[in-house]
């Protein structure tokens, strides 16, 4: 599976061609975000050997990732 990513400026939405421009980071953000998906992950783990199906509101409550 191949993904590409389209990155736009923050400002205006305009696409970023390759090799122009820069990201920024929130370091804190993004930590924050990952120890949620982390407890979240924990919380939903199915009992080894199982499937689990998660349910829409189950799925609503997963951490939305660091801007």
């Amino acid at each position: 599976m191949t993904f590409a990513i389209e990155w736009k400026c923050e400002g205006c939405g305009a696409p970023v061609d390759d090799g122009d421009g820069y990201i920024c980071l929130n370091f804190s953000e993004l930590r924050a975000a990952e120890r949620g998906r982390r407890a979240w992950e924990a919380e939903h783990r199915p009992p080894e050997g199982e499937l689990r199906a998660i349910s829409s509101a189950e799925l609503d409550r997963y951490p939305r990732p660091a801007r």
